[in-house]
């Protein structure tokens, strides 16, 4: 009898602390990460993406022409039809290499594989560690297809830093990166 009890109470105690763990968990989490975590995907969509800059930045402040470019593979339950995207975004700002690791706001266009269009407002910061750019960044979508869905962005870029150093100065950053659309 005694060594059903114990093998009894070992099986709860097995059940109960991954629960227990789980609640942990999601404790760590902010209200902003349990949101993006519990809103369903609608679509996910993976690829590479440059970063280009003309002129190249410098440690000098001047005006640049900005260009972003994706093209992305995504998956999709609620859209079946949605298999790829293209990404981009064109401005011209007052830019540095000193600006690299400010975070910030972008407004980026996506063209879906069905002709429709998105475009999304989003709040990136930026990180840098081991010769790589992480950008992660949470929007919405503001007009188009998707209108008022909630976004997560991870952009990891590399280049030449070093670049910032020369006449020519930094031109490009790519990588890879991934585009959430949730509900």
């Amino acid at each position: 009898m005694d060594i059903l009890k114990t093998i009894v109470n070992r099986a709860c105690a097995f059940m109960l602390i991954p629960g227990l763990m789980a609640s942990a968990l999601l404790l760590t989490f902010s209200p902003a990460d349990v949101r993006a975590q519990v809103l369903p995907t609608q679509v996910t969509c993976t690829g590479l993406q440059t970063l280009s800059y003309s002129p190249g930045l410098t440690y000098e402040q001047q005006n640049v022409d900005i260009e972003l470019q994706a093209n992305l593979i995504c998956v999709s339950i609620s859209n079946p039809t949605i298999i790829s995207a293209a990404r981009s975004l064109e401005a011209t700002l007052s830019r540095s290499c000193n600006d690299l690791l400010n975070g910030g706001s972008l407004v980026v266009d996506t063209t879906w594989n069905t002709g429709e269009t998105s475009e999304e407002t989003v709040n990136y910061t930026v990180t840098y560690s081991g010769g790589q750019l992480t950008l992660v960044g949470q929007g919405s979508i503001t007009q188009g297809k998707f209108l008022g869905s909630v976004t997560t962005d991870t952009m990891n870029l590399v280049g030449d830093i070093n670049a910032c150093n020369t006449e020519d100065g930094l031109t490009s950053l790519n990588g890879p990166v991934t585009f959430n659309v949730l509900l």
